[in-house]
Order: structure tokens, then C-alpha cells, then sequence
């Protein structure tokens, strides 16, 4: 179990080793000789100042992720001296940009792969190479995928503090009850077609249908649920620099019209005003599968039970490679005033120790390889989380530009009129073309 990674010994190791702070009281505490080992014998670390104090600024998260972040700062506070302003709030978006207004931004601040071009472009977000060449951070730690979404041209401007990818939860005993072969549980299994999904998603209808069920929700994410289909079909949102929309090519027009016609043509997925609380809808049996994150898992668990047995399924192989969505969130340094004090805490809260803390108190997948391929992550159910691991090593991150908020209003709007079915797919990608490429520039 992860706690057992977590003894105060290991965890002040793991800070000293990642941070490069040294901690001879609090290692003698431990009854350990003082000193501090390193990894690949980093530059020396400048002296920190304990008279600072630092502002983190997130999103509100849950319970669970607040009581993770607390632990955290009393663990950098233990062993630095340093006070750590906890700013967790669900007005996140408006506070940030005040912050950076009025001329005081947080020392580390919540983002995403989205929304930071957009930061970089405002001289928000701070660069983290120096800093990560100088002492050696072990980026190499990470899946790669989780880092370089964070990269915007070619330099690294956050760290990821989750990584989860999306896949499908599953219904195994409604498979088993209509008589149907058990979906695949491994991307290696290219049998999972498009076709092949479909012609499943129609015996479950039959057996869900007549109570009022629905075979699959594909999930309808302002993102991610639609774009994963379109890449595993060859296709992409926008060109690789950036400055054309290319979801109106055939590989993206044929996604959209294959989830659009398993609402409308196949019936197999709820209409708009039939979907409800689709994860509820899950663990009632009234949806048989459902595209969904990883953080579900943890919920999952409780609220099923035993009533039936699931598993995670990937996104079924189109013309493409095959690819997961996701990324997770991440954070990134705001303020330069405090930088060698903020660098600090953030490797702080990088460190193994403090991650397989986060992910124990949240049930979140984090981006360290060591952690996610670990007994503690990959126990049941559901059976196959290695799903997850498979998907950390095919994730794409999403899409991102300077005016991305603008450019996501437009997709909702237009999709809205897919998913209902006013519009032809080709017509909703020719009208995201049109209106989303004069925000690019």
C-alpha cells in the first residue's frame, strides 16, 4: 500500500534528495546521520530564506486534495521553516488574473496544457529549465507525454501534479449476461474496431433497451471524449503549428459522424435531454459503458460494490494510431521575487514522497513512472488498471492556443447542435474552421 511509503524517514529522504535541502535535525530525529543525498549530484542549491512566505494558488479541488495539500505544506514547513499561504477557491479563474493585474501573482498557481500558451503569451508563467538543469530535476522520472504538454516553444513552463488518461468503464457482467465476447482491456488488441465496438454496443441495446438503458456514452467533455476519437482515427484539431483548424479533413469528420450517429442512427446513446448523470447512470446499470477519467475509479469502487463486475476498455482502433486522451493539471511558477524559495516547494511537492501522499489521500494518478507502476496503484478492482498505465504511454495532451477559452466556446456551441442533430458533422467542423482560425492568429 502507498502508506507504507510514507514513514517520516522516507519522506524527509525523498524531500532532501529532490529539493537538495539539507536536513540534519530532522534526519537525526529519524535516527539517521545527517547530510543529504542527491540525485545526479545537482549544483548547489542557493540558501533559502525562512523569513519569506509563499502564496499557492489552486483551484478548490475536494476535501481530499485540500487535506493533501495541507499535509504537504506542513512537510516543507518541518523542514524548511518556510510558510506556505494556501490559497485553494472555487473562483480560481478570476482570482488568478486579478493576481497577476494587480501586479501580485502567486509564487506556484494551478494551470493546464489549454490555457498555458496563453499565460506564456502574458509573461505569466515563468520558465523551469534553468532551474531543472541546474539542479538536476529527474524529469526522466515522469512520462514524458506529462512534461512536454507543458512545454510551449520548446521550453518547459509547468510541472504536472496529476496524469490521468480516459477510457471506457465497462459493464463486464452485462457483456456476460447478453451473451457477448468481453471487450478487449489492453491497447495491444487491434480486434477492437470501430465496427466491432459497434456491433457490441447493438447487443448490449438489446438487452439494456427495453428497461429504458442505453448501450454507451461516449462522453460529450468540452475536449477530450471527441477528440480522442478523432485522433485514434488519424485526424487532429489543428495543424502542427498551430494555425489552422484541420478537424474538416475526412478523419476528423468521419469521428464526428460516428459519434453522432450512435446517438441518432444506431441508438445505442442517449440523446442530450436522456443523459442524466451518466456515472450514476453507470453504477445503477442503466448505462453499460461510459467514457470517463481515471479519478472515477475511486468513486466507482464505492458506489458499486459488488452489485456487478467493470473494467476498463480502451477507445475502440480507427484509421490512426492508437492514442488516449487526458493530461491531467499541473502547476506553474508566477512570481520571480521568491524564486529560489518557490523552486524549492515545488520540488517539494514533486518529490516521490509527497506525490504517492497526494495519491494516496486523492486516488489520483500522478505522472511518476514509480508510483502509477506500483502495486498500490494497479490493485482491483477494476482488474485491468494497467489500462491506465498503457494510456500514460499513448496519451496525446490537449490542444492548446493563446486565446483557447474563446476557442472552446465556439466548439461547445457548434457541437451542441452535432450532438442534437441539426447540424452534419462536415457542416459543425467547416463552421469551427471558419470561426476558430481568426483567433489563432
Amino acid at each position: 500500500m502507498i502508506a507504507s511509503m510514507l514513514s517520516k524517514r522516507t519522506l524527509l529522504r525523498g524531500v532532501a534528495r529532490t529539493t537538495g535541502i539539507v536536513l540534519p535535525t530532522l534526519l537525526g530525529a529519524c535516527g539517521t546521520s545527517g547530510g543529504t543525498s542527491s540525485q545526479g549530484s545537482p549544483a548547489a542549491v542557493p540558501t533559502l530564506r525562512r523569513s519569506v512566505k509563499l502564496t499557492w494558488l489552486t483551484d478548490a479541488g475536494t476535501p481530499a486534495h485540500q487535506d493533501a495539500r495541507t499535509r504537504q505544506i506542513a512537510a516543507f514547513k518541518q523542514t524548511t521553516g518556510i510558510d506556505v499561504e494556501y490559497q485553494g477557491t472555487p473562483e480560481f479563474a478570476t482570482k488568478i488574473q486579478a493576481a497577476f493585474a494587480s501586479g501580485t501573482p502567486p509564487d506556484l498557481y494551478f494551470t493546464r496544457a489549454t490555457t498555458l500558451t496563453g499565460e506564456v503569451a502574458r509573461k505569466q508563467a515563468q520558465p523551469l529549465d534553468d532551474l531543472v538543469k541546474r539542479d538536476k530535476f529527474p524529469l526522466g522520472d515522469f512520462y514524458a507525454p506529462s512534461t512536454e504538454q507543458y512545454r510551449v516553444g520548446g521550453k518547459l513552463y509547468a510541472l504536472p501534479f496529476d496524469y490521468p488518461n480516459r477510457a471506457f468503464f465497462a459493464n463486464i457482467t452485462a457483456f456476460q449476461e447478453a451473451g457477448l465476447k468481453p471487450p478487449p482491456t489492453t491497447y495491444k488488441d487491434d480486434t477492437w474496431t470501430w465496427e466491432t465496438f459497434r456491433t457490441a454496443m447493438d447487443g448490449l441495446q438489446r438487452r439494456v433497451g427495453p428497461q429504458g438503458g442505453w448501450a454507451v456514452d461516449t462522453g460529450r467533455d468540452p475536449v477530450r471524449s471527441w477528440i480522442s476519437w478523432v485522433w485514434n482515427n488519424g485526424g487532429d484539431f489543428l495543424s502542427k503549428d498551430g494555425k489552422q483548424v484541420v478537424l474538416n479533413q475526412p478523419a476528423g469528420v468521419e469521428a464526428l459522424a460516428f459519434l453522432q450517429d450512435l446517438i441518432h442512427r444506431y441508438r445505442v446513446a442517449p440523446p442530450q435531454d436522456q443523459r442524466g448523470n451518466v456515472r450514476q447512470n453507470f453504477v445503477q446499470g442503466k448505462i453499460l459503458l461510459y467514457e470517463g477519467g481515471q479519478p472515477d475509479v475511486g468513486v466507482n469502487r464505492q458506489d458499486i460494490g459488488q452489485s456487478f463486475v467493470w473494467d476498463m476498455v480502451p477507445l475502440p482502433k480507427g484509421k490512426g494510431p492508437r492514442t488516449a486522451s487526458g493530461g491531467g493539471s499541473a502547476f506553474a511558477m508566477g512570481s520571480v521575487t521568491q524564486q529560489e524559495e518557490a523552486w524549492a516547494f515545488f520540488k517539494h511537492i514533486m518529490s516521490q514522497p509527497m506525490q504517492a501522499l497526494y495519491m494516496q489521500a486523492t486516488g489520483a494518478m500522478v505522472a511518476l513512472k514509480a508510483l502509477v507502476e506500483s502495486p498500490a496503484f494497479l490493485q482491483p478492482p477494476p482488474a485491468h488498471m494497467s489500462l491506465f498505465v498503457e494510456g500514460a504511454t499513448v496519451l496525446r495532451g490537449d490542444p492548446t492556443a493563446v486565446r483557447w477559452n474563446d476557442i472552446q466556446m465556439v466548439i461547445n456551441e457548434q457541437l451542441s447542435r452535432l450532438w442534437l442533430n441539426q447540424a452534419q458533422p462536415k457542416e459543425v467542423a467547416d463552421t469551427i474552421k471558419q470561426q476558430v482560425e481568426p483567433l489563432l492568429g
